[in-house]
């Protein structure tokens, strides 16, 4: 698997002695003080072009992201994609863009990582792990994940969300469209099956909060009850009763200061987007530094010092702390 590394490199002043390190002080100082006069006489130094773009529409027309992938000894791949904002959508991701009979059969792995992910459109495995890392992760009406069943080809498969927030209001009726376990091997009597019957298969959802879909008036306490009905498991786990071990063995859920706790830890170790999200404010801020609702747009809307004071601790980040630190101070 590719990494992302942000490599610093320094390099020593020259060493100046003796009168000539005066001398050349003075020269900087008085060019320096030249430089200050002329800007304070020029109106035009802090113009827009008429024809400028706000950093607001930049920001809405930057959608750059990177993809990288590796091959493990079995021929299948892991793949990661990451960026500031991941819409999945076909004409965005025409890669993944598979019909249900046509499911992508030689991945073993693929990992989204984005401030914020919106998924979009069908995305067709026969058999992989699934991870989305965020802030916000949000379904809309043609966001689909397909597993077909499992047949051994990597040790396990399934689906990992770990994100702030997970808003499912207007995802459609089945957006995990795959069985969690084999539940056609189970009895009708309640009893469970060995090992070897079963699919090492998860569906581990964290978060802070869950949204369920606008269906639900009302979010039952045990979000289990509503996270089933969103795979094609239904009630075939309910054939040993709703407590039933077997039932719930396939479901990871924390939510609450359980899921905050999971989000941090991912966002501390294993999420790329910090370094994305700052790329991209520098990217933007770059092409229109005089806009005169830049201010606003950046401190307002994107929250970068909030994103600073977040990222702060966390090694990991230290150049999207840098970056944004930087910005705020030049607006």
């Amino acid at each position: 698997m590719g990494s992302l590394e942000h490599n610093f490199h320094s390099r020593p002043f020259p060493q100046m002695h003796g009168s000539c390190t005066v001398a050349r002080v003075l020269v900087v100082a008085l060019l320096a003080q030249q430089l200050i006069d002329a800007q304070s006489t020029c109106q035009l130094r802090l113009s827009t072009p008429p024809n400028a773009k706000s950093l607001d529409l930049l920001w809405q027309v930057d959608n750059l992201f990177w993809v990288s992938q590796s091959k493990n000894a079995n021929s299948q791949f892991d793949v990661y994609v990451v960026g500031d904002t991941l819409r999945l959508t076909p004409a965005l991701f025409s890669m993944l863009t598979r019909t249900d009979d046509r499911p992508i059969t030689n991945w073993n792995r693929i990992v989204f990582d984005a401030r914020k992910i919106t998924v979009a459109m069908p995305l067709v495995f026969d058999s992989a792990t699934v991870e989305l890392r965020a802030e916000t992760i949000v379904w809309e009406p043609e966001g689909l994940i397909t597993l077909k069943p499992y047949h051994g080809v990597s040790p396990s498969d399934g689906l990992k969300l770990t994100a702030r927030t997970i808003d499912f209001s207007n995802a459609p009726p089945i957006p995990f469209d795959f069985d969690t376990d084999n539940w056609k091997s189970y009895p009708d009597n309640g009893a469970d099956v060995a090992a070897n019957m079963r699919w090492p298969r998860t569906l581990s959802l964290s978060a802070r909060r869950l949204v369920p879909p606008k269906s639900y008036t009302s979010a039952a306490p045990d979000s289990w009850n509503w996270v089933r009905d969103l795979t094609r498991d239904r009630w075939d786990v309910l054939r040993g009763g709703s407590d039933a071990t077997f039932s719930r063995r396939p479901y990871i859920i924390e939510t609450g200061t359980q899921g905050e706790s999971k989000y941090q830890s991912s966002l501390t170790s294993e999420m790329l987007w910090p370094s994305f999200f700052a790329s991209k404010v520098e990217r933007v801020f770059a092409q229109n530094p005089y806009d005169a609702s830049g201010a606003s747009f950046l401190l307002n809307q994107l929250e970068i010092g909030r994103y600073t004071t977040e990222l702060l601790g966390k090694p990991r980040h230290l150049w999207a702390v840098q970056t944004l630190v930087a910005l705020a101070r030049a607006i």
